[in-house]
């Protein structure tokens, strides 16, 4: 987990994870794409966030690939989703899928230089 409010998380933060090669661990994990399209797709996303939502919290960071050693974040690519349409979807499928309803599930998307956003969706208990 970025130990950081939401609110106060920006581009750094992101840029340092994979400068620094912060691997996953149990409150941070990197996805490369969102898909929320498909019953399998929604399924994944709520199962990460749910995982989460029943350990101690954490960040989902979406727009982030990984290299060839699994949770060694390599590159901040973005998503390049219309955000506003994206991150309705995902509140809509937390709110929807997840019971009992989670409470304190923050969505934040940063802007990136030269591509559109990366999003993280976080918990904290």
């Amino acid at each position: 987990m970025i130990h950081k409010k939401i609110s106060e998380i920006q581009l750094e933060d992101l840029q340092l994870l994979i400068t620094n090669q912060i691997a996953e661990n149990k409150t941070l994990e990197y996805k490369a794409l969102l898909k929320v399209d498909k019953d399998a797709d929604k399924k994944e996303f709520l199962y990460d966030v749910s995982s989460f939502a029943n350990a101690s919290g954490g960040d989902l960071i979406f727009g982030v690939a990984e290299g060839d050693e699994k949770g060694i974040p390599v590159s901040l690519d973005g998503l390049e989703d219309n955000m506003d349409e994206l991150c309705r979807k995902i509140e809509n499928l937390i709110r929807d899928c997840i019971s009992p309803r989670l409470l304190n599930i923050e969505i934040k998307v940063i802007p990136l230089a030269q591509i559109p956003f990366s999003l993280i969706p976080h918990y904290q208990k």
